[in-house]
């Protein structure tokens, strides 16, 4: 922090940025469920399989990255901001392929695999952005590039 780059320590962000997404999705989840008049137990497995994926991910992922941007000296929300919407959409999009492969049968697995990860690349990539986001306003990580 010698430098400011960030205000808080970037532990408080990685939390941040596992936890802020499901929350929100599981609010999301819970007002649907609730308009549908469906069975709210979809709420707590959303949030239990949510939790269990994006904490681990947020320090596997995110921390390596987020250390190599400030040893660099470019630790802004910007950077931190593109890099976790491009690993949401990856990963979600992995996740999404590996779950409607592997639980499909025939040749046409793949191509239905293919179809239906193609559907999560944004949703994957608006839970990154707000996973960025988080990760920026709980370590306090400045919002534009130091001037030179």
């Amino acid at each position: 922090m010698q430098d400011s780059q960030h205000t808080r320590p970037l532990v408080y962000g990685f939390i941040a940025a596992g936890l802020v997404p499901v929350v929100l999705f599981m609010g999301y989840a819970q007002v649907v469920s609730i308009a549908t008049h469906n069975d709210n137990f979809i709420v707590l497995i959303i949030g239990i399989f949510g939790l269990v994926v994006s904490i681990p991910c947020a320090f596997l992922l995110g921390a390596p990255y987020v250390l190599l941007l400030r040893q660099l000296g470019w630790l802004y929300a910007a950077p931190v901001c593109l890099g976790a919407s491009a690993a949401g959409a990856m990963g979600l999009w992995a996740m999404s392929y590996n779950l409607n492969y592997f639980s499909s049968a025939g040749k046409q697995a793949h191509a239905m695999a293919m179809g239906a990860a193609a559907g999560a690349l944004l949703p994957g990539a608006i839970f990154g952005l707000v996973a960025g986001l988080s990760l920026c306003i709980a370590s306090g990580v400045r919002w534009r590039a130091k001037r030179t």
